[in-house]
């Protein structure tokens, strides 16, 4: 079972987690929920919270996250009281029984709660998400099909690369700049429609950082001497 710790530091930095009306049921073989549970740690993990594990007997990757990994490690058989201070959890312990009893804890308490093994009992889900910086796409099956969002996902890897999480990162940079230099506000949002449609895009791929950032300084220029429609 993992647990996010419910302060700020804890919270999930701004990741999706869609409430859906709950799918069919769907069962997991035993063998593979080691696999989800490390695959879904990491994901907590890389939204920035802060992830207790609780299983008495944690081998594998599991155990190997907490060496390389700010993991705090349980190693006891779960109880109610592991659930004091977290607001998320991840039910997805080998045994049923445990995840129904987690599952049951969890709502007395109004926690958020997905499980492993049966989608259907948890109150939110987790998509499949594609993550390029502060660039993400989540993908959702409502349970339907992991693996389908799983190879969905897989194919947008490949289509949105790390240009897309960099280009985010210079268009934040430019926005303080250009509401800080363009004045009229109808001047300003078409400043930022401009430079975010694909031709800039394209010209950000192709030219160097500086080239880009010249040409956008002509444009905020001409933008901030004249409210006239370009």
């Amino acid at each position: 079972m993992a647990l996010t710790p419910g302060n700020k530091e804890g919270c999930l930095h701004e990741r999706i987690l869609p409430g859906i009306s709950p799918p069919a049921r769907e069962k997991m073989p035993r063998r593979r929920r080691g696999e989800v549970a490390t695959r879904k740690v990491k994901s907590l993990l890389a939204a920035k919270a802060r992830v207790t594990i609780v299983n008495p007997q944690c081998t594998g990757q599991l155990q190997e996250l907490e060496k390389r990994q700010p993991v705090q490690l349980i190693r006891e058989a779960y109880r109610e009281a592991h659930l004091q201070g977290t607001f998320l959890v991840i039910a997805a312990s080998s045994e049923r029984e445990v995840n129904q009893q987690v599952q049951k804890d969890c709502l007395s308490r109004n926690l958020l709660v997905n499980v492993a093994d049966d989608p259907r009992a948890g109150n939110f889900f987790v998509p499949a998400v594609v993550s390029r910086g502060p660039f993400s796409l989540a993908i959702s099956t409502e349970g339907r099909s992991p693996a389908f969002a799983r190879r969905l996902r897989e194919e947008l890897e490949h289509q949105f690369g790390p240009e897309y999480g960099e280009y985010l990162e210079v268009l934040g940079e430019l926005r303080e700049q250009v509401k800080a230099r363009v004045k009229e506000p109808a001047s300003r949002s078409r400043l930022f429609q401009e430079i975010a449609g694909k031709p800039w895009f394209d010209y950000f791929q192709n030219h160097s950082r500086r080239q880009f950032l010249e040409k956008v300084e002509a444009r905020i220029r001409r933008y901030s001497l004249s409210t006239h429609e370009y």
